[in-house]
């Protein structure tokens, strides 16, 4: 039916030709029937996809007559292209905005009707403050430092809802949140347009980290309401454990007096009725008549298998261990909560050794910190004369010293006591002998720079020293270049006679003759300066 409708008899302003005209002219006619057939089913199909077309109203009438209404001027108009053009060139933006936000409600009734549910939209302009806002003129250009362009139809004008400044379209291509009062608002829910330096100028822009938020308020209260429910356990169960076996302890003391333990142990917790399960409370192993049975925890009452139950000691008090009347059966999690803070204080002690390493590791730092303070301070004193020598200089030297033999001598009786100490095997003694030997290694390659303070006597001849040591290193230097000369002439003069090149080869023995007489001459002077 619909495309019977869709098939148009009007030729739009061409007459119906009589049955006598040639049939080139009803070809060209059927032609223009065709193309105008495809069209309209091409407009049907746009009219039920296009989103666009969905938007239009359409009367049911227009349809059927294969033409297009407009919404402003009800003009006739066939297809969906040419009303578009239509809009875009007849009607401007101010005339037809009113016309296409009624046909926006006008949509959403319809989808309401039909949908059924309703969608509160509301165009409500975000409210922020504009008194801050350059006023607009003939030859405005951009407030961005490097563009400087002149603001127009070409280049755009745009205030800065940020800053108020005038930027070309280019520079305000950015988004940001804002306050009512246009200031920067991570938690405002309105988006502006602002200019870049206002953009890039914003807290948090160049933090490569992101944004983060402390959730320890947050674990600190899940942890203590845990602490809280654990101790409220751990205490039940002691108080459980203490009076069973209190209660077991009188049955231990009426021999011969018939006593149903069983009902003992119910009445400290209430027992879990066999047939209400049939499978382990722990591990969920499916229990049996002969294989895998049933049993009660004594502290917690809940079934399980003999695997998830284990033989839990009995004490009337479990701080005094002396106390223990015999045993019982409680599951893993109850014995493991009942005990906890007995085997966190009953846990292995930080070794002997590890405590006094960890002290001679600490002496080591003060002496690394503290030597090269003392040796430069000691320089500056062998440097100045006798005249100028300072007495503060002196005295802080002093206290430096005084406390690099301290702990020098706090080290060496550390590493004595640590070989002093029992071993319980020879690796063990191995590991106290290593210790000991580190740390007197340690003494021997930091003492024998811990030189004495110079008194003012002293003060020339440390000078005197000092200038011995640097000629003593430059004299090694040039003898290690003197020797590498001297091996590589070698080779070129053994070159040379192999070649018999004998004049190159007196050239070259001259200049061995030479570096062997620089070199004894520099071995002269530095056993003068060792003597």
């Amino acid at each position: 039916m619909s495309a019977y409708l869709a098939r148009s008899k009007r030729t739009f302003g061409v007459k119906a030709q009589d049955n006598n005209n040639n049939s080139s002219e009803n070809e060209n006619l059927l032609n223009v029937n065709l193309s105008i057939d495809n069209e309209v089913e091409y407009n049907k199909r746009n009219v039920v996809l296009s989103p666009e077309a969905s938007l239009l109203t359409m009367d049911s009438i227009s349809l059927k007559n294969n033409y297009f209404e407009c919404p402003i001027c009800n003009e006739e108009i066939f297809g969906i292209f040419q009303l578009n053009n239509h809009l875009d060139i007849v009607h401007t933006e101010n005339q037809s905005g009113n016309v296409i936000l009624s046909i926006f409600r006008k949509t959403q009734k319809i989808t309401e009707d039909i949908t059924g549910a309703k969608t509160n939209i509301k165009n409500v302009q975000p409210i922020i403050n504009k008194s801050h806002w350059e006023k607009s003129s003939i030859d405005d250009k951009c407030s961005y430092p490097e563009c400087k362009k002149q603001l127009g139809i070409r280049n755009g004008k745009q205030n800065c809802y940020c800053c108020g400044k005038l930027f070309c379209d280019m520079h305000t291509n950015f988004s940001m949140r804002l306050s009512e009062l246009a200031k920067p608002d991570s938690n405002s829910p309105n988006w502006f347009k602002v200019c870049q330096s206002c953009y890039t100028s914003r807290e948090g822009y160049n933090n490569a980290e992101g944004q983060h938020k402390s959730l320890t308020h947050i674990f600190l209260e899940a942890r203590k309401n845990n602490i809280e429910k654990l101790c409220l356990e751990e205490n039940l169960l002691i108080l459980r454990l203490e009076k069973l076996a209190k209660s077991l302890s009188v049955l231990h003391e009426k021999k011969g007096v018939s006593v149903n333990q069983r009902a003992i142990e119910q009445s400290v917790v209430q027992w879990k009725e066999d047939s209400s399960t049939y499978q382990c409370y722990r591990c969920n192993s499916r229990f049996g008549k002969v294989r895998n049975r049933r049993h009660h925890c004594r502290l917690c009452g809940q079934l399980f298998c003999n695997d998830c139950l284990e033989e839990l000691p009995l004490y009337r008090d479990i701080k005094d261990e002396t106390t223990l009347i015999g045993t019982t059966k409680s599951c893993n999690h109850c014995k493991r909560i009942v005990f906890r803070q007995k085997e966190m204080n009953t846990k292995e002690k930080l070794p002997q050794e590890a405590k006094l390493y960890e002290q001679i590791k600490f002496n080591q730092s003060i002496v690394d910190s503290m030597l090269p303070k003392y040796n430069e301070l000691l320089l500056k004193l062998s440097l100045k004369s006798s005249g100028t020598f300072s007495k503060d200089s002196y005295q802080e030297a002093a206290l430096y010293r005084e406390k690099l033999i301290k702990n020098f001598h706090q080290i060496d009786l550390l590493s004595k006591r640590i070989l002093k100490l029992p071993a319980n095997s020879k690796y063990h003694r191995t590991l106290q002998t290593n210790i000991a030997k580190g740390s007197i290694i340690f003494l021997q390659n930091n003492m024998i720079t811990l030189k004495m303070l110079p008194e003012k006597d002293e003060i020339n001849v440390i000078n005197e020293d000092i200038e011995k040591t640097k000629r003593i290193k430059e004299i090694n230097v040039a003898m290690e270049a003197l020797n590498d000369q001297y091996s590589m002439l070698q080779g070129y003069y053994q070159d040379a006679l192999f070649n018999r090149k004998f004049d190159n080869a007196k050239i070259l023995e001259e200049s061995i003759q030479d570096i062997t007489l620089e070199i004894e001459k520099l071995k002269v002077e530095l056993e003068e300066i060792n003597f």
